[in-house]
């Protein structure tokens, strides 16, 4: 009875575990939090940030706190895409965002390192990132090449 009663668990641990190979399983979330920076000044509160997936409609959005963040006293996600469904419910791995504010393509920088990624980020479902967002244009600082010899 003992080995009648594992067998009936294990075929219904492999039925579970086959359901969700063939229908998928959600991603998850690529979240994000930083500072916005306006006009060399942290964004006033209340403004509005919206992250776009690019080549989709997929826009989300979230308001900067009275520190010019955001993702701070609320989460900030763009949601992964459920790959089981036709709908798209989010952003798939590898897909490129954008970040505007008031309809302008903004910078993005690493905040750790305030080195500058570009204006765009790829989705990575399960990472968290914190960025610094700025509408200035970086300015890249460039060394002559000095070659000795002859």
């Amino acid at each position: 009875m003992r080995k009648c009663s594992t067998i009936l668990v294990l075929a219904a641990y492999a039925l579970l575990l086959m359901e969700c190979l063939v229908h998928g399983i959600p991603q998850l979330g690529h979240y994000f939090y930083g500072e916005v920076v306006v006009n060399k000044t942290p964004a006033a509160a209340g403004t509005l940030i919206e992250a776009k997936v690019l080549g989709t409609t997929l826009v989300y959005s979230t308001t900067v706190d009275e520190l010019g963040r955001f993702g701070y006293t609320s989460s900030f996600r763009v949601p992964g895409d459920d790959l089981s469904t036709p709908e798209r419910e989010g952003a798939r791995n590898g897909e490129l965002i954008e970040f505007y504010w008031n309809g302008e393509r903004m910078w993005l920088f690493d905040a750790s390192s305030q080195s500058l990624i570009g204006r765009q980020i790829p989705f990575e479902s399960g990472e968290t990132t914190h960025l610094r967002i700025d509408n200035e244009t970086p300015t890249r600082v460039c060394m002559p090449l000095v070659v000795s010899g002859r």
